[in-house]
């Protein structure tokens, strides 16, 4: 626990490392800031502030409630990107090191046929236990429904005020509150606003690896199908890329890793792109759509559905 002091009628708790947002990236945050506390022989204090009743509300809703940890081929070659940037990251913290750090905290997985890995049961909720448990057993501190509302430079360090008036001081913060990604499971402002008030700069946002939205009629006979598929983007008939994988349809909309994967190549302010699909040998055809069949229109990430 912080040392607490007095700051008008609230008690202002004093922290040396702050983590803002309970996710995966803001537990391990913890654990590796509360591991080397006490490798150099100091007091744990660590404590991470997350605005939800509980911890790891996405983290519970990734990978269709089975947590995709990683993939066996992660790496710069397959990243889709700033390679510059993202290589050296992606070279310290490879897939070999993250089954290691998890395996470390008791955490049985498996890879299915095309390297994605998941906890042994495929149950994303046994990932939030074992990253509760690590943080807990490392002194870590957890507080929910402690939204972070303002943060300010002060003291050598950073105040946070949450929406109830509730501050505390801390030496060093973390931000891990993540993104716009699936706001109902998250806070839906991101943690930008937060950086951009310490002075950082925050891009253009854009959707990517997303669902793409299409016309409901072009695929309301499909809605509810899962089927293994080559899929092709194409904008003015012309191929952009091509993925393999499974392909979901749903009410105006596809998804899948494939289409993620293929969200991605998409150029911004291109109109009229299709998706074309061709049924594997093995997977399950698709009634009254041919693989010769009309292409399917698909709208831009995120962005309103062309035609009716």
């Amino acid at each position: 626990m912080g040392r607490s002091i007095f700051a008008g009628r609230f008690v202002m708790e004093r922290w040396e490392i702050a983590i803002i947002g309970a996710g995966a990236a803001g537990l391990m945050a913890a654990q590796a800031a509360a591991k080397a506390q006490r490798a150099q022989g100091r007091p744990v204090s660590v404590v991470v502030l997350e605005g939800n009743p509980k911890p790891g509300k996405k983290l519970l809703a990734t990978g269709n409630g089975r947590c995709n940890l990683t993939n066996l081929d992660a790496g710069p070659a397959h990243y889709h990107g700033d390679v510059a940037l993202a290589a050296p990251l992606l070279e310290a913290c490879p897939p070999s090191r993250v089954l290691e750090e998890f395996q470390a905290m008791g955490l049985l997985c498996r890879a299915d046929s095309e390297g994605r890995v998941y906890p042994r049961n495929l149950q994303a909720a046994a990932v939030l236990q074992i990253l509760r448990q690590a943080c807990q057993e490392l002194g870590v501190t957890l507080a929910c429904d402690w939204g972070v509302a303002s943060l300010a430079r002060e003291a050598g360090g950073f105040r946070l005020e949450s929406a109830q008036g509730e501050r505390l001081w801390c030496a060093r913060c973390v931000l891990a509150c993540g993104g716009k990604a699936s706001p109902k499971h998250s806070w839906e402002g991101g943690g930008y606003a937060l950086a951009q008030a310490l002075g950082h700069r925050v891009t253009e946002l854009r959707p990517a690896l997303t669902a793409l939205k299409s016309p409901k009629k072009c695929l309301r006979s499909l809605k509810g199908m899962r089927v293994r598929a080559k899929a092709s983007l194409l904008a003015a008939g012309k191929p952009l890329h091509q993925e393999s994988g499974e392909v979901l349809f749903g009410e105006g909309s596809l998804s899948g890793i494939c289409v993620f994967n293929l969200s991605a190549h998409l150029p911004e302010h291109v109109t009229g792109a299709e998706i074309c699909w061709r049924t594997c040998p093995t997977g399950t055809p698709l009634p009254m759509w041919s693989p010769r069949s009309k292409p399917i229109p698909a709208a831009k990430p995120g962005s309103c559905s062309p035609g009716p």
